[in-house]
């Protein structure tokens, strides 16, 4: 999650607006919990962590059992449902991000990749290019391919519910 969160912040730069990143970590560092915070836009950004989040991805049930009471009320939690099969809060969108990651790549790793493109298609928060270019500039060489094929699943399934949402 904490890559997802810097390739966000690149690319929100890249589209011409002000982020700022911040992460921890749980006592694991790949599975356990982690947080990586984004906050994106367009002038100053006055204080440095967030209060209630736009948005809130839950990839396990600790992540969700943790963070779900600090989304604003107009906020959205978008759920991976591979690991958390029901959810009872409003704003609340479940997608089999895991199972996804599996499918297209082969590898439940690329999961954050998946996440970050269905919060993209969804929020148009950044351009396609610029998150595009972003994982390009900020995945290791060897793996570039595959995160990307992950980011595009995610895009595409991220642009469908937004498009479902405001028909």
């Amino acid at each position: 999650m904490v890559l997802a969160g810097l390739v966000l912040g690149d690319a929100a730069v890249r589209d011409g607006r002000n982020a700022l990143h911040t992460q921890s970590y749980g006592a694991q560092m790949r599975g356990g919990t982690s947080m990586s915070d984004v906050i994106i836009a367009e002038g100053d950004i006055d204080y440095p962590r967030i209060l209630k989040a736009d948005i809130l991805l839950a990839m396990n049930p600790e992540t969700f059992e943790k963070y779900a009471r600090e989304v604003a009320i107009d906020g959205t939690t978008i759920v991976d449902s591979s690991t958390i099969p029901a959810v009872d809060i409003p704003n609340s969108l479940l997608f089999p991000i895991s199972a996804i990651a599996k499918r297209v790549t082969g590898t439940v790793t690329t999961a954050s990749m998946v996440a970050l493109g269905i919060i993209v298609g969804l929020t148009k928060v950044v351009s396609p290019e610029a998150i595009l270019a972003a994982v390009d500039a900020r995945v290791p060489q060897g793996s570039k391919g595959v995160n990307r094929d992950a980011l595009l699943a995610g895009l595409d399934e991220g642009s469908k519910v937004e498009k479902a949402i405001h028909a």
